[in-house]
């Protein structure tokens, strides 16, 4: 899979979120650091690329000794480098991939092609590729740090579990229960808290109310509605908003070049301030599943479903592409509510699919049922890991809602 951001463990450039690691950055310096980070926001906006950056930071800034004892000669008391690297090729899709349940392996993400990304990236919190931490963290170097994550569900790492399991969040706790090996933090990562079942939610719960000394878990979660109140309220909340239109042109010019300024700015406009919605939807080829399934849409509330198997075919029982089957499906319902029910189909410059949706739909309560139908065959098909066909005709299905 073609791509231009690799895992968030080896993305060193993050912008769009500098008040946040700034917030982070003060509370780190008071010396008084909470022991444990709420990192909220829509999916693809950054969240796990932040985690990992301050775990980065925090390493960076911890044992001066130990990086002595590797025979590594950095100075640790030096401001950190801002420097530029070239020299990587392309790797697999991550922040994308997590969107839509690719589960990529780890490898180093690519830099910033032309090193526009650098000159925005003003955090404090920023951690060179040249410092050793970073590629300590992504050879998995670093025995006080730990990422929780779905586990793979076959020997040939092709397919996830559904959800993070309580024996995982046990080990966790275990991790935390040892002494740091570098005299300092020991941090924990989970992504996300969203796919965590009810026994390990329950159980990250006991980590929180007695957290250890010296530890630093970090909470990635994408809809921080469906949190345990008992865990917001034990955690510092870094809400993550998506990211602003200017910020979305400069990433998809750095990642994407060679784009027309129309593809650029529809791709803007439909990805919602998410750069891994972006980036999946280009490199899934998601226009053309943006063309079929508003053509099915459109067809299917006319009555017909002929085209309902042109989406089925083009997504091909693969999970990524019903991620994203999902997402688009998803988009076309919020257009039409912010459109509003009983709108002329022929008005405006959104998408067919939305306005036809918009001009069916009998009132805004019908389209808020609709997408709560949708959510729910979502949750069921990722839950009971249904057929990826199956799924999409359940999703159609929902229409009658209208």
């Amino acid at each position: 899979m073609d791509s231009a951001i690799g895992h968030p463990a080896g993305t060193e450039f993050l912008v769009g979120h500098l008040g946040r690691e700034e917030e982070f950055f003060r509370d780190f310096k008071s010396g008084r650091l909470h022991h444990s980070w709420l990192i909220s926001g829509p999916a693809g906006i950054g969240k796990a690329t932040l985690a990992y950056r301050i775990a980065r930071y925090v390493f960076s800034r911890g044992d001066p000794d130990a990086l002595a004892r590797l025979n590594l000669k950095v100075d640790t008391a030096a401001p950190l480098e801002y420097s530029h690297y070239a020299d990587d090729e392309d790797d697999d899709l991550a922040a994308p991939g997590r969107d839509f349940d690719a589960a990529p392996t780890v490898p180093a993400a690519p830099p910033a092609r032309s090193g526009r990304l650098a000159e925005l990236d003003k955090s404090p919190l920023r951690v060179s590729r040249r410092h050793p931490v970073f590629g300590r963290m992504l050879a998995g170097g670093i025995a006080d740090f730990r990422v929780v994550e779905r586990e793979w569900a076959d020997t040939g790492r092709t397919k996830k579990r559904t959800e993070i399991t309580v024996d995982q969040i046990r080990r966790l706790k275990e991790f935390f229960s040892t002494t740091a090996s570098e005299e300092g933090y020991k941090v924990g990562l989970i992504d996300s808290v969203d796919e965590m079942n009810a026994n390990a939610a329950n159980a990250l719960l006991k980590i929180l109310e007695e957290p250890p000394e010296n530890a630093l878990l970090l909470l990635v979660c994408h809809n921080i509605s469906g949190a345990l109140a008992t865990i917001r309220s034990r955690c510092r909340i870094l809400k993550l908003a998506p990211l602003d239109d200017a910020t979305m042109r400069a990433l998809v010019s750095e990642y994407m070049p060679g784009m027309s300024l129309a593809e650029t700015e529809g791709l803007v406009a439909f990805s919602g301030g998410s750069i891994g919605f972006a980036l999946g939807f280009r490199s899934l080829g998601g226009l053309a599943l943006q063309g079929a399934l508003s053509a099915a849409l459109q067809d299917a509330l006319a009555g017909k479903n002929a085209k309902i198997l042109d989406v089925v075919n083009m997504i091909g029982g693969r999970d990524d592409m019903f991620g994203m089957f999902r997402s688009v499906f998803l988009k076309f319902v919020d257009e039409a509510i912010r459109l509003g029910p009983g709108l002329a189909p022929a008005s405006g410059a959104n998408d067919p699919a939305a306005r036809v949706l918009a001009a069916r739909a009998s009132s805004a309560d019908s389209l808020f049922r609709l997408r709560d139908g949708l959510l729910e065959v979502f949750a069921l098909s990722r839950t009971l890991g249904l057929d990826v066909s199956a799924g999409v005709i359940s999703a159609f299905d929902q229409l009658k809602n209208l």
